[in-house]
């Protein structure tokens, strides 16, 4: 039975223009990984790619569709000139890789080779999160930028609002009046404080055959030009916490209309009472009660000021099926936690060897060794195939003399193994000597926990966490953690499990303290 040919696709990404000139234009990417694919012996079945879109997000139609096509295709092989095309986001780059070894595919990076030990998966993180990095500094540098030009009055760019057209100047733009949007805009306003809701507005307008640039209005987007300052004249750039607001362009209105149809909108709002809070509770379903076992469910309770306060409780005792009330308050536990993993897990000691051979991989030396391989390992496969027809023809019973084929087999055979032993030879090698700083160590552990603990979505944390950590469990003085060794690049203990056990303070009203 004849062997099944490996399959593979290509994705490359840059984010700017600027980068495919300045770095490594896509094309260039592809060329890569098709060599890549060819030294894999693999036939490349489709090339996706992605222009100017940021690898801080998988909402990417080339990469989405990369993994679509792989996971319906049980593809072999996902090439990609390295993580950072990847993505620049290390949970998402997590979460997808891991979405890929579920599916069968195997990701490989052209530019860098984390080989297959245990310590592979603390490498890949490792190098994900400086990605992300470098990413988020020039993600600051963006957002500075764009800050300053919101001060100037100038426009940041996105969907422009109704009743206005951008126009340049110099290499910026501002808003400027749309006058027959404008016109519509003043009689939303005219409608909204003589009493009509915002439904009956859109109503009124599609029966009218005024169009919201081509298309119906609703009730939202009827909102939408109530709720904009730009009506008023004003930019508003929200920068994090921060609100950027400047008198940029010409108002439609004034602020005495505009006033008036915001308080026409909150005395027709209805007041919400009661309603459930969003859970941000890091470790749901992670924790678990220490005299019961059972898991530990997050619960909330108001205060006498008003304030909602969430905690982690027993689930057995919350259901009335015993146990007893073991309440944490939420936000602190998940302080001391993460603090607490990030310092005594994820500690110098464990990453420095992840991080001397990321130095050693970043290197001139290495990247030329790996090509060097990538290319005999292209010619070997040539050659092994060139071999399968020979045997092939010889199967198949075509007449040909095994005198006549026999110098054209000795000759491939030697070549044959004269690629082997040099792809040996050159796996062999031993590099320049690298050295690595203390600050170089405790440097990258410091990233690692900085961006462990102040990450900005719960639920990709404990995503993340999930990899390594098992179990929690809360006794009475104490909380253990089990977690899986192998994921860890200097575990050596034995088993499925290891266990660390600390002793918080957990009588305290204001949470765990170390």
């Amino acid at each position: 039975m004849r062997e099944r040919t490996p399959t593979a696709i290509i994705y490359a990404r840059v984010s700017t223009a600027r980068q495919a000139d300045e770095g490594l234009p896509v094309e260039s990417q592809i060329d890569q990984c098709l060599a890549k694919a060819h030294g894999l012996g693999a036939i490349v079945q489709k090339v996706f790619r992605d222009d100017g879109i940021s690898g801080r997000t998988s909402q990417r139609p080339g990469f989405m569709a990369a993994i679509d096509f792989c996971e319906a295709h049980a593809t072999d092989y996902f090439v990609c000139w390295s993580s950072s095309r990847f993505a620049r986001n290390h949970i998402d780059a997590a979460l997808n890789k891991r979405l890929l070894d579920r599916i069968g595919t195997k990701l490989v990076f052209v530019s860098q080779d984390f080989g297959e030990s245990d310590e592979a998966w603390m490498i890949e993180s490792i190098v994900a999160i400086m990605d992300e990095q470098y990413s988020r500094s020039i993600a600051k540098d963006t957002r500075r930028s764009m800050a300053k030009n919101a001060t100037d009055g100038f426009w940041n760019g996105g969907h422009v609002p109704f009743g206005f057209v951008t126009i340049p100047i110099g290499k910026r733009k501002r808003l400027a009046i749309e006058e027959r949007e404008a016109a519509v805009v003043k009689t939303i306003f005219r409608w909204c404080i003589e009493g009509e809701g915002q439904k009956a507005i859109a109503v009124r307008l599609n029966r009218s055959g005024i169009s919201r640039r081509g298309a119906l209005w609703t009730k939202a987007t009827v909102n939408s030009v109530l709720r904009s300052a730009a009506a008023i004249g004003q930019l508003v750039f929200r920068n994090g916490n921060e609100e950027i607001v400047t008198l940029a362009h010409d108002p439609i209105i004034s602020n005495e209309v505009f006033t008036m149809a915001q308080n026409v909108i909150s005395q027709r709002s209805p007041d919400i009472i009661g309603g459930r809070a969003r859970s941000n509770a890091v470790f749901s379903g992670i924790l678990h009660c220490g005299q019961c076992g059972h898991p530990m469910m997050t619960e909330s309770a108001t205060g006498r000021n008003g304030a909602r306060y969430h905690y982690y409780n027993c689930r057995a005792f919350l259901k009335g099926a015993g146990c007893s009330s073991r309440r944490l308050a939420v936000a602190p536990m998940d302080e001391y936690l993460l603090e607490a993993i990030s310092t005594r897990i994820f500690t110098p000691e464990n990453i420095a060897n992840i991080v001397f051979d990321i130095k050693q991989q970043a290197g001139q030396w290495s990247r030329e060794r790996q090509m060097g391989i990538d290319n005999l390992a292209a010619e070997l496969n040539g050659v092994e195939k060139r071999l399968r027809r020979l045997y092939e023809t010889i199967e198949a019973g075509a007449g040909l003399s095994l005198n006549d084929i026999a110098p054209r087999l000795r000759e491939l055979r030697a070549q044959q193994d004269h690629l082997k032993m040099e792809i040996e030879r050159l796996d062999a090698e031993c590099g320049p000597v690298q050295t690595l700083s203390t600050r170089e160590i405790e440097g990258a552990a410091k990233i690692f926990r900085d961006i462990l603990v102040t990450a900005e979505s719960p639920k990709k944390v404990r995503e993340f966490l999930g990899n390594v950590i098992s179990k929690i469990t809360v006794g009475e003085s104490d909380v253990r953690l089990e977690y899986i060794p192998s994921r860890l690049a200097t575990a050596k203990i034995g088993g499925s499990h290891c266990e660390v056990r600390w002793l918080p303070d957990l009588g305290s009203n204001q949470g765990p303290t170390d």
